[in-house]
């Protein structure tokens, strides 16, 4: 009998511990009307996904498929969209709408320890798409993209790797947009890359494409209405710097 007291408690343990190690969390709040929220976890432990939705006729999906991945989706007006997908280990995924028609896509497709962050306040903003569209794509490990766009009807899309044959690694892209039908294209096809780039006035464009070995630098500053930049870096340690101010 007390063996099979020892066993019936050894059982009970791995079956704790089993639970306790495949135990995803979600955490959903809606205040308005019309809204939609999706989340599907199917593939691992602590993954965390937090979705609020305040306004009406907002969407929101999110899908993780890996461990510890996490997963933050805040909007605020109306007719919003927020998709977040995640694939591998340790992801960090974060989207903020501050508005109404703002539109987001984050894709993170294998490797690990990717962090994305869009921030949209205004009206129309578009950080979603597929490739060279407008989005947030991540194939590879520890790539770093963060989108902060404020104004009406901007865009942007930043790719790291292209999901096919190239995986990217440790790439970091930054875009600041401020103002109105702004336009931001960031392409990193190999690793230890940094693309900056800050727009600030209207109907501003920029487009760095680095495709080289490593440590590819690229600075973008353009100030005021129609500015235009186009910055492409094949090789390794190139420097681009470009400051444009339209009066």
């Amino acid at each position: 009998m007390k063996k099979f007291s020892i066993l019936m408690f050894a059982f009970m343990l791995t079956a704790s511990l089993v639970v306790a190690q495949t135990s995803n969390n979600s955490d959903v709040y809606q205040n308005g009307s019309e809204n939609a929220a999706t989340v599907d976890q199917n593939g691992g432990t602590y993954n965390d996904v937090d979705v609020d939705q305040i306004g009406g006729n907002n969407t929101s999906y999110a899908y993780q498929n890996g461990y510890t991945n996490t997963g933050t989706q805040n909007q605020t007006g109306n007719e919003n969209e927020a998709e977040t997908n995640q694939y591998g280990d340790s992801h960090q995924s974060t989207e903020m709408q501050d508005g109404d028609e703002n539109k987001s896509r984050v894709w993170q497709d294998g490797g690990d320890g990717n962090i994305a962050d869009v921030d949209q306040n205004g009206d129309r903003n578009n950080s979603v798409g597929g490739y060279w569209y407008w989005g947030v794509d991540q194939y590879g490990n520890g790539n770093m993209a963060t989108v902060d766009q404020d104004g009406d009807d901007n865009r942007s899309s930043v790719i790291q790797g292209d999901g096919y044959s190239t995986t990217a690694d440790i790439n970091i892209a930054d875009v600041k947009q401020d103002g109105d039908d702004n336009v931001s294209r960031v392409r990193q096809w190999s690793s230890d890359n940094d693309a900056i780039v800050k727009q600030l006035g209207d109907d501003n464009y920029s487009r760095v494409v680095q495709k080289g070995s490593t440590n590819n630098l690229a600075t973008v500053t353009q100030n005021n209405a129609l500015n235009s930049s186009n910055v492409v870096q094949n090789g390794y340690m190139n420097t681009a710097t470009v400051t444009q101010t339209q009066n």
